[in-house]
Formats: C-alpha cells, sequence, structure tokens
C-alpha cells in the first residue's frame, strides 16, 4: 500500500466554501500519470471533471 502524500491534493470549492456539510457532495479524481488527487466540494457532483476524465 502506498502512503497518502497530502502534498499531490488539491480541493476546489466549485461554489461557495459555506455549504452545508449534510449538501456537500464530494468529486475525487485522479491522474495516472502524477498520481495528482483532485477534490471538488458543491452541492452536486463535479460532473464535468467526471467527463473530462474519462476517455470516450
Amino acid at each position: 500500500m502506498v502512503n497518502f502524500n497530502p502534498n499531490k491534493l488539491s480541493v476546489k470549492y466549485l461554489h461557495s466554501e459555506n455549504l452545508d456539510i449534510l449538501s456537500r457532495k464530494y468529486t475525487l479524481t485522479h491522474s495516472d500519470f502524477t498520481g495528482e488527487l483532485f477534490l471538488s466540494i458543491d452541492k452536486d457532483y463535479d460532473y464535468q471533471k467526471l467527463k473530462n476524465s474519462m476517455y470516450v
């Protein structure tokens, strides 16, 4: 198992940093090339990020 490296995590609040904790949706994606993790937080899932990260 690989240890978590917090320097490779970037967090993006899409609309409001003051969202109620119960209404937050978290989308976590990663790069196979760099090992970076991308966390989006919003009232809805980050479907655009998911769409862009998939190979069609």
